[in-house]
């Protein structure tokens, strides 16, 4: 199942700047890891699932894709 379900994304300086972009958006109340997976997602288009209520509401003013357990 990993070998379909997941992939690998290299972290690039885009990705960063991206994420540090997101956490001035105080209002996102992003911390920095989250921002740093939503840009990589964002980036590739990779769709995000998480258990965490204020992420997905951050992504989802960003126009992610996510699926909220």
């Amino acid at each position: 199942m990993a070998k379909t379900s997941l992939r690998v994304a290299t972290i690039r300086q885009r990705h960063v700047l991206a994420a540090a972009t997101y956490c001035t958006h105080h209002h996102l109340n992003l911390r920095s890891g989250d921002a740093l997976h939503l840009a990589v997602a964002l980036d590739i288009g990779a769709g995000i699932v998480t258990l965490d209520r204020r992420f997905s509401a951050a992504i989802t003013a960003l126009g992610g894709p996510c699926t909220f357990l």
